[in-house]
C-alpha cells in the first residue's frame, strides 16, 4: 500500500482557506489509515521560503526525503516547491501526484513565466480534483487538455443555529474573514462604514497578512482616514472557539473579495444563520441567492456595499427571511465528514 503525503507548510495553523481543507483531509485520512504523513514543516522551512529560487531548492529536499511510490497530496498554490520534482517524478514515475486546485495563481498575480510553470505544473498532475464548478471551468479555459476533473465541494461544521432576529440593537457588528491580501477588497469595505446610515457600528476583520505587507500598511491608513478607527478592529488570526463567537455575535457577514475559487467563509458564515454581503463573483454564486439568503453587489463597488449595509439594518422584516434562508441553504452544503470521505474513496482507487 502507498504511503500518503501532504504539503502542509504550517500545520495544524490553518482556519480558513485551501490550507484549512487539505489539513481537515489529513486529520481525517490519518484517522482511518496507515501511512499517512505531513510534510514541508521542517527547520529550514523558513529559510526556502525567502525566495522563489529557494522554494525551487526545497522541492528537490522534499523529493529526496520522500520514499519512492508515494501518493502526494498538493495544492498548486506549491508549484514553486514541486515543480522540479514533478517533472523528475513524470520520467521516473517514481510518485503519483494529486492535485487540488482551489484557484489559479496565475489570476492574481499576472506573468508570462508564473502561467507557464504553474500550466505545466498541472498538466503534470496524475489526479486533478477542484473545490467548485467555477473552478473546473477556469481550468478547462486554459486548453491543457486536462480530463476528469472532479468537483469536492469544502465542507462546512454543522451547527446547532437558528435564525437570527434582528432587534434593536445599540451596535450593529460587521464580520469579514479571511487572509488580508489585495484581491479580498478590504478597501473597498472599509470605504462603505463612511456610508454607512446608522453610526454605531463595529467591523471585526479577522485574519492575517498574506504575503502583502505594502497592502496591509495601506488598509491600516485607510481606517485611519476613514474616521472610524476605532470601530474597526483587526483580530488577526483566532481561535475556532474565538471564531464561532463571532459567527453567533456579528449581525451581518460581509465578503468583498475580487475573486475566489469557492468561498468556504461565506458558507460557515450561512451554517450560522449570518446574512451575507458578497461581492458578485461566478464561485459565490454558487453558494448565494441573491435577495434570497444573501445580498450580491458589483466587484469593487463600496456604494452597492454600503447601500446592502443599510438596507439589512433598516428593515428587520427582511433580516430575518435572510437569515433564515442563509441557515436553510446551509443545511444542502456537505459537511467536513462528507468531502473528506469521498475524498479517501478517491485516494484508494490509486492505493
Amino acid at each position: 500500500m502507498r504511503k500518503i503525503y501532504f504539503f502542509l507548510p504550517d500545520y495544524p495553523k490553518w482556519l480558513t482557506g485551501g490550507y484549512k481543507y487539505h489539513t481537515i483531509l489529513f486529520e481525517y485520512f490519518k484517522l482511518r489509515r496507515e501511512s499517512v504523513f505531513f510534510f514541508g514543516k521542517h527547520k529550514l522551512s523558513n529559510f526556502f521560503e525567502k525566495s522563489k529560487l529557494l522554494k525551487i531548492v526545497s522541492g528537490l529536499y522534499y523529493y529526496i526525503k520522500i520514499p519512492k511510490n508515494s501518493v502526494l497530496i498538493m495544492s498548486n498554490a506549491s508549484f514553486l516547491n514541486f515543480i522540479i520534482p514533478v517533472y523528475l517524478g513524470r520520467i521516473w514515475k517514481d510518485h503519483y501526484y494529486f492535485l487540488i486546485v482551489h484557484h489559479l495563481v496565475q489570476d492574481e498575480k499576472k506573468s508570462v513565466l508564473r502561467k507557464k510553470l504553474e500550466d505545466d505544473f498541472i498538466k503534470k498532475a496524475n489526479t486533478i480534483i477542484t473545490v467548485s464548478n467555477t473552478t473546473r471551468k477556469r481550468l478547462k479555459d486554459l486548453n491543457l487538455n486536462l480530463k476528469n476533473i472532479e468537483v469536492f465541494t469544502p465542507g462546512i461544521d454543522k451547527v446547532n443555529s437558528t435564525a437570527k432576529s434582528k432587534e434593536d440593537s445599540s451596535v450593529i457588528r460587521l464580520l469579514y474573514v479571511g487572509s488580508i491580501e489585495k484581491r479580498k477588497g478590504l478597501l473597498y469595505l472599509i470605504d462603505a462604514i463612511k456610508l454607512i446610515t446608522f453610526k454605531n457600528i463595529e467591523l471585526n476583520i479577522v485574519g492575517e497578512e498574506l504575503n502583502s505587507k505594502d497592502y496591509y500598511q495601506m488598509i491600516l491608513v485607510k481606517i485611519k482616514e476613514s474616521g472610524f478607527k476605532d470601530k474597526i478592529n483587526l483580530l488577526g488570526k483566532i481561535t475556532k472557539e474565538e471564531l464561532n463567537r463571532l459567527y453567533n455575535e456579528s449581525y451581518i457577514f460581509i465578503f468583498p473579495s475580487l475573486w475566489e475559487g469557492y468561498g468556504m467563509v461565506v458558507a460557515e458564515a450561512m451554517t450560522h444563520g449570518l446574512p451575507v454581503i458578497s461581492s458578485k463573483i461566478p464561485s459565490v454564486e454558487e453558494i448565494i441567492d441573491d435577495g434570497v439568503n444573501g445580498l450580491l453587489v458589483e466587484v469593487k463597488n463600496s456604494d452597492q456595499i454600503a447601500d446592502s449595509i443599510n438596507r439589512i439594518i433598516n428593515d428587520k422584516s427582511f433580516y430575518n427571511t435572510l437569515s433564515e434562508n442563509a441557515r436553510k441553504k446551509s443545511f444542502s452544503f456537505p459537511s467536513w465528514e462528507e468531502t473528506s470521505h469521498n475524498i479517501l474513496q478517491r485516494i484508494e482507487q490509486i492505493t
